[in-house]
């Protein structure tokens, strides 16, 4: 990973014009390659987060959370990629929310992927949006989020398939994909380790709805 942060950091100097003067052709271009080796650093430490955590799964260290805050601290770190592609968000979050005994990280990364793709993957001019609610009719108490979008939907056979480690959908039928086919593997793994379930409603045409459920309250 060295050498590609030594690159993205020297193309961050080009862009910012610091060894001479830069063309906006030129800066654009640069920009393509700090965007094209930040999706790439991504995709190495998600290789090496799988690869580790196949070995030897980390424990959950579990605290009392706030499900809606955590919503919104994600959430504003993709307002700047809704603006660029003229996107519509929207989020709601229930008043009522109980907190939710999980490991913090591990759910920033799953609402991080989730929502990533449904930026993504709906085109500009589309609709994403993500909501948080108890689920009706569980007396357990269970926290329910919903990560939604107008983007080209999913074919129904391959609902569980984008779940599967390495996986990748065919980008005519469905939505094309550029990681390394880990990301919802490892939210699911997330999911599960919390004794949650993720699930997915799509068709094509139309948009996806991802689903992953948390026990609500304290530890068992």
């Amino acid at each position: 990973r060295t050498p590609l942060t030594a690159i993205i950091t020297h193309a961050e100097i080009l862009r910012a014009g610091m060894l001479g003067e830069v063309t906006p052709k030129q800066s654009d271009s640069i920009s393509v390659i700090i965007a094209g080796g930040h999706q790439l650093l991504d995709m190495i430490a998600e290789i090496l987060m799988h690869a580790r955590e196949s070995r030897e799964p980390l424990p959950l260290e579990k605290s009392a959370l706030s499900i809606g805050d955590v919503i919104r601290e994600v959430t504003v770190l993709n307002e700047s990629l809704v603006g660029r592609k003229g996107l519509s968000f929207s989020r709601h979050i229930a008043a009522d929310l109980p907190s939710v005994m999980g490991d913090r990280n591990k759910i920033v990364h799953i609402l991080t992927n989730l929502l990533g793709n449904a930026f993504e993957f709906t085109p500009p001019g589309g609709s994403v949006w993500i909501r948080a609610c108890l689920r009706e009719g569980d007396p357990a108490g269970t926290v329910l989020i919903e990560v939604g979008d107008t983007g080209r939907g999913i074919a129904a056979d391959n609902h569980d398939l984008i779940f599967r480690e390495f996986a990748q959908v065919d980008s005519s039928a469905s939505r094309a994909h550029h990681g390394t086919g880990l990301g919802l593997t490892i939210a699911r793994r997330y999911v599960e380790l919390h004794g949650g379930r993720i699930w997915v409603e799509s068709e094509l045409g139309v948009g996806s709805r991802f689903y992953f459920t948390l026990p609500a309250g304290a530890e068992g």
